[in-house]
């Protein structure tokens, strides 16, 4: 997907989920695991690196600083991890943390789309047997 075809989101963020929500508009990238946001608005906001790890940015893994971070869209909370990105990256939510906020992307129309989180485990649906 290139940027402009990729739906915007406006998320708050904050670094421990009490204070400082800050909201930020970024693209939605469902092939970006981890939520890749300006390293300038993650110092700003207080969130801090906590190790390096590979992570997938844009179909490329890459080692990044990653830290954790709380995400809240409308009345959702989650926690998820950020990565601070290099300046060449495109910065874009990523699909943990959205879907965890309750969206995901509709893959006929390319739109967002609230997410079935009460559906039933594959263990749980009976038309399901496990070996």
């Amino acid at each position: 997907m290139t940027d402009r075809k990729l739906p915007r989101m406006r998320i708050e963020v904050s670094p421990d989920g009490e204070r400082g929500w800050t909201a930020l508009t970024l693209p939605y990238d469902p092939d970006t695991p981890f939520s890749v946001v300006p390293y300038d608005f993650l110092k700003r906001v207080g969130i801090q690196p906590a190790s390096l790890e590979e992570v997938r940015i844009a179909g490329t893994i890459e080692d990044r600083n990653i830290g954790p971070a709380y995400f809240r869209y409308r009345s959702r909370i989650t926690r998820s991890q950020v990565a601070f990105p290099h300046p060449e990256d495109p910065c874009t939510w990523g699909w943990h943390a959205v879907y965890y906020l309750g969206w995901e992307v509709n893959p006929t129309s390319g739109r967002l789309r609230r997410a079935n989180l009460d559906r039933k485990a594959p263990s749980e649906d009976s038309s399901t047997s496990l070996p």
